[in-house]
């Protein structure tokens, strides 16, 4: 069995979303299937803490198979969420008639899918709250090209830059982290996952700059942040 296991259809944008969220930090793994007769075998061999399906899946279709797993003694506790198309009135009833936990949107919402997700796995905090900082930092595309920008606050998961030359969502960047006073920086990549820009400000409590999300951060960075937030609390 792997160990915190999220089955999911055959869905990039899905496994994206999944992979790049704090879920992956907290050891969670996904296994990708578009086949549903597949995807029930390997809830019976791998046991997943979590089934996502999409509804048209190759030779077993998604509701079907959920219907199987819900029928199934062993099973049943299972959480399962479908994928669905709103507005197509035949895929709601399917799902609605599949015996499912939960349904997941398409086109997807990062927010929904990692809200519907938490609910599911019952996970109560997402992260790690984020404390204020303030500390420098450079980001860029190509290194040892960066620009300037100042961190406002952090956790585990990521942190808020503040830029006047913030980058389009899902923009890949290498950062590097003065985090720790007296010490070298720390590099890591990060992936931007929101945007305040200046003429749109999502969250109006903030300057102009980006939400960046962590991405594979090595130990070391994990490490200075911890330290951090423990001279904050």
């Amino acid at each position: 069995m792997l160990k915190k296991l999220i089955l999911l259809p055959d869905l990039p944008e899905l496994r994206r979303i999944l992979e790049n969220s704090f879920l992956r930090q907290q050891g969670f793994e996904f296994l990708a299937c578009g086949n549903g007769a597949r995807a029930f075998a390997l809830v019976e061999e791998k046991d997943p803490l979590l089934v996502i399906l999409g509804l048209d899946m190759e030779e077993l279709r998604g509701d079907d198979c959920c219907r199987q797993i819900k029928g199934d003694p062993f099973l049943r506790a299972t959480p399962v969420a479908l994928v669905v198309r709103p507005g197509h009135e035949r895929d709601l009833a399917r799902v609605k008639s599949s015996g499912c936990d939960s349904q997941i949107s398409a086109p997807f919402d990062e927010t929904q899918v990692i809200d519907t997700v938490c609910r599911l796995l019952r996970i109560v905090e997402r992260a790690t709250p984020r404390v204020n900082a303030r500390f420098s930092l450079q980001f860029g595309l190509t290194p040892p090209v960066y620009h300037d920008g100042v961190a406002l606050n952090v956790n585990g998961g990521g942190l808020f830059i503040e830029t006047s030359r913030p980058l389009p969502v899902d923009t890949l960047v290498g950062l590097e982290l003065h985090l720790l006073p007296e010490a070298a920086p720390l590099t890591c990549r990060g992936r931007v996952a929101w945007v305040n820009h200046p003429e749109w400000m999502k969250s109006p409590g903030l300057p102009a700059g980006m939400g960046v999300q962590f991405v594979d951060p090595p130990e070391t960075v994990m490490r200075a942040v911890r330290v951090h937030l423990e001279a904050a609390s």
